[in-house]
């Protein structure tokens, strides 16, 4: 009997550490569940911001530009025309396409800029035409950051030649292969007309119930181990006084 319950005992032990250790990861992944939704939520509140304040008239040389995410300024200068970016599978209104992505310098800095989107078309092989304008011109533009790789994307190809076709946007990789720095930041056209392109002027989706919703399971999950751990301890107790 004494062997019976030493072992009863080692394997209770190990039962509720295995139960500690998942439901400390479960809590844990809930956690930064909740911490994304929160990161979220402070988006909406500077985007919602952002569209209540008038455009500013250029944006600071010394730009803070995580404080700036979302505000719109108007921009001079000149786009090159020596690199144009198609980022691939961008859908609009349920079509598929791309986003089209140039260099515009302005006063000796160089800014990525989103143009606008183009639909794929029946064939792939060819790239949808867009205007590129030539000359100095004035944009109303609003900043933001690329989303960057996510891991089931493959690797931007650097190798092949202008109009580059990319499956996601990486400023750093971007400046390692080119001869000028752009800034950390990018630019979208509030319009399209100037390009031939179309332009989402709808709010973007930060998913932040998503994240909430998540945070919840993963809650609820750890929550749920504890549960299914004492009522089981509570029947092998029962059984063993029986």
């Amino acid at each position: 009997m004494d062997n019976f319950n030493s072992r009863w005992r080692l394997s209770w032990i190990g039962f509720f550490l295995l139960t500690l250790i998942v439901s400390i990861i479960f809590i844990r992944l809930g956690m930064w569940q909740q911490h994304r939704a929160e990161y979220k939520q402070n988006l909406v509140q500077q985007y919602e911001e952002s569209l209540r304040q008038a455009p500013l008239e250029q944006f600071p040389r010394t730009a803070e530009w995580e404080h700036l995410r979302y505000r719109s300024a108007y921009i001079f200068g000149e786009f090159m025309s020596e690199l144009v970016i198609y980022l691939d599978n961008e859908v609009l209104d349920g079509e598929v396409g791309y986003l089209i992505h140039l260099v515009f310098r302005s006063a000796n800095r160089y800014y990525l800029v989103d143009v606008g989107w183009l639909p794929v078309g029946q064939d792939r092989s060819q790239l949808p035409h867009f205007e590129i304008p030539r000359g100095e011109v004035k944009l109303l533009v609003r900043a933001d950051f690329p989303l960057g790789k996510l891991p089931f994307l493959p690797q931007n190809d650097y190798s092949q030649d202008p109009p580059m076709v990319f499956p996601y946007l990486s400023l750093q990789e971007l400046n390692q292969h080119l001869s000028y720095q752009l800034e950390p930041i990018l630019f979208r056209v509030s319009s399209g007309d100037l390009f031939g392109t179309r332009v989402s002027l709808a709010q973007p989706n930060f998913k932040v119930d998503m994240h909430r919703s998540y945070a919840l399971q993963w809650f609820g999950l750890a929550i749920t181990l504890w549960a299914i751990f004492l009522i089981l301890s509570i029947k092998r107790i029962q059984n063993l006084n029986q």
